[in-house]
């Protein structure tokens, strides 16, 4: 099962990424840059559109479903 995470680069998304993989599945995470940790423990990775950007609920529909991702795990730490 692929099982996506944002904000990779975030103090949690270790413990994610290490615990979905534990439990047999593939982990995509997601930043707004590809400089992070997360990318480097994640099977896949995306490089999400930022906040502002006119199209982010069309593009991240797009990129969800591009990686066969079925399901969402929110994670940024705020």
């Amino acid at each position: 099962m692929n099982i996506f995470i944002e904000a990779a680069g975030s103090l949690t998304s270790g413990y994610l990424i290490k615990a979905i993989k534990a439990s047999g599945n593939r982990v995509i995470s997601s930043d707004i840059s590809d400089f992070n940790h997360g990318k480097i423990l994640s099977d896949d990775f995306i490089v999400m559109p930022k906040l502002n950007d006119s199209n982010l609920w069309e593009k991240t529909l797009y990129l969800l479903k591009k990686h066969d991702v079925e399901i969402v795990i929110p994670s940024l730490d705020e």
